[in-house]
């Protein structure tokens, strides 16, 4: 009997031990971001210090236009999305350069850069509230042929303005 309740004891605080390692987690509870934008830049993390979002409806030449332009220490990312959503809705989905359907800029200190390749996918897009989130990622190319890579590009909850002309 003596056994059986020292196996018991053993087996129980074994357990304990158990669920006390799979509960303890180093995550804190952080929340979530919003009205965020980052991407790495040849490698490098870059969060710029401001972040717009304008969804553009041209009434005259019958196109729509997701904007998006972000700002940090001299350097300034666009991305150019073309869409075929209807009022203040944004279609999901994958947009890229080859098909026409997206376009990039990348300023460093004024050195301009022209697009080489490059995607936007639009993941969630929340009309009622007007925030859009997705990925991107680019090549851009200077006048010399200098490439920059902007790679693992996020947009979280960014804010969108809507404006017709």
């Amino acid at each position: 009997m003596i056994y059986k309740l020292k196996a018991l004891k053993l087996l129980l605080s074994f357990c304990f031990g158990c669920i006390f390692l799979l509960s303890c987690n180093d995550k804190k509870n952080e929340p979530e971001k919003s009205n965020y934008i980052e991407a790495k830049i040849n490698g490098a993390l870059w969060s710029p210090y401001t972040v717009s979002c304008i969804l553009l409806t041209d009434t005259t030449y019958h196109f729509r236009i997701v904007n998006f332009t972000a700002t940090y220490s001299g350097k300034i990312i666009t991305l150019e999305a073309r869409d075929n959503a209807t009022g203040n809705a944004i279609s999901t989905g994958n947009r890229s350069f080859t098909s026409g359907e997206a376009y990039f800029g990348y300023a460093n200190s004024g050195i301009p850069y022209h697009t080489v390749s490059g995607y936007i996918n639009v993941e969630a897009v929340e009309s009622s509230s007007q925030l859009i989130s997705g990925s991107f990622d680019f090549t851009v190319e200077d006048n010399d042929g200098n490439q920059v890579h902007i790679s693992d590009g996020r947009f979280k909850k960014v804010n969108y303005t809507a404006k017709t002309q």
